[in-house]
């Protein structure tokens, strides 16, 4: 018997000693975490320095030593909150960057121009304008000096290749879709707005209609005072890969922008004579890199044609990090106020 009880309380022991080895391998996992947690990588902290840095400064060379300055600020909060959030910096003097579209409605967007009026400094953009890249810039040059007389139309295409993402907020389809090309249009009109415009909605089978558009194909058609036509073209289902470009047709030739070439490719611009019977030939090309990603943000390669003030606000709509331009202005992120 007392053999028995001896055995009988050595297994006692070592079962505690197994429970309590248990016991500290747990809390030094668990502390591991929590000391992983308190640290801060490296960029993140630089950035967090670099904003520190800037206000101070600003708050010196201001003499204000209440109000944090910034040069100006890129609104990325949902679709419904841009017009508040963005009046909420412009009624401090701030230069907005504001994601498209800046309003969910007809009516927003003219209260939005209305409280403009009052607010000091207004100085507001709206992305995304495509008319920026250096293709772009080379198609305004070949026009505005002549080299295809008279425009007589022009077309524009962005077709996606998947989807909207889950959760994703649209104001429908035609407003989606179209604001990406229809500053591309108005660009070789100096910006005139057109005096008229009409669209026409489909929704072709196969698709997941996942924002509730009740379409996925967009044709919109603008025409201005002298008669001039632009057609704009949207489409969320071309599988194949990604699709931006855009054709100009004057009296005496044409200039081709961008050519479908799967996800990723070179950007070309070409120029062609040719008026009534002559036979057309291509007279000028320039060819552009896409602009590349940013490693930090993977998902900047779902877009094509982008000004380097667009790429970096496109990337700062991934994080609250701000950032210094090439230019030396400070510029954050804002994505929602509450």
């Amino acid at each position: 018997m007392e053999g028995g009880n001896s055995a009988g309380g050595g297994g006692g022991s070592a079962g505690k000693r197994a429970s309590l080895r248990y016991q500290v391998i747990v809390a030094l996992v668990a502390a591991l975490v929590f000391v992983g947690c308190m640290v801060s990588p490296p960029s993140l902290m630089d950035d967090v320095d670099a904003v520190q840095a800037q206000i101070a400064r600003n708050m010196l060379q201001s003499g204000d030593w209440v109000t944090a300055r910034l040069d100006g600020v890129v609104i990325a909060s949902r679709t419904e909150d841009h017009a508040r959030d963005s009046l909420a910096f412009i009624r401090g003097g701030t230069p907005v960057f504001v994601e498209k579209p800046f309003a969910n409605s007809i009516a927003e967007a003219a209260d939005f121009c209305g409280r403009l009026g009052d607010c000091p400094n207004r100085l507001v953009q709206v992305g995304f304008q495509r008319h920026f890249d250096a293709a772009g810039r080379v198609a305004l040059d070949w026009i505005s000096s002549g080299r295809i007389g008279s425009l007589q139309q022009s077309h524009h295409v962005l077709q996606d290749k998947n989807p909207t993402p889950v959760g994703y907020q649209s104001c429908g389809i035609t407003a989606d879709m179209a604001i990406h090309l229809v500053f591309e249009a108005m660009s070789v009109h100096g910006f005139e707005l057109p005096s008229s415009v009409q669209a026409l909605r489909f929704a072709a089978p196969h698709y997941d209609d996942r924002a509730g558009e009740g379409a996925n194909v967009v044709h919109t058609f603008c025409t201005w005072a002298d008669g001039t036509l632009a057609h704009l073209w949207g489409s969320r289902i071309n599988s194949a890969g990604y699709d931006n470009g855009f054709k100009l047709i004057g009296t005496q030739g044409r200039i081709d922008v961008g050519e479908f070439v799967g996800d990723f490719g070179p950007i070309t611009a070409r120029l062609w004579s040719g008026a009534g019977d002559d036979r057309g030939a291509q007279i000028d090309e320039a060819t552009f890199p896409m602009t590349r990603p940013s490693a930090r943000h993977p998902d900047f390669i779902t877009l094509w044609k982008t000004s380097a003030f667009q790429r970096r606000a496109y990337q700062l709509s991934f994080s609250t990090a701000p950032a210094r331009s090439a230019t030396g202005r400070f510029v954050t992120s804002f994505q929602s106020i509450g």
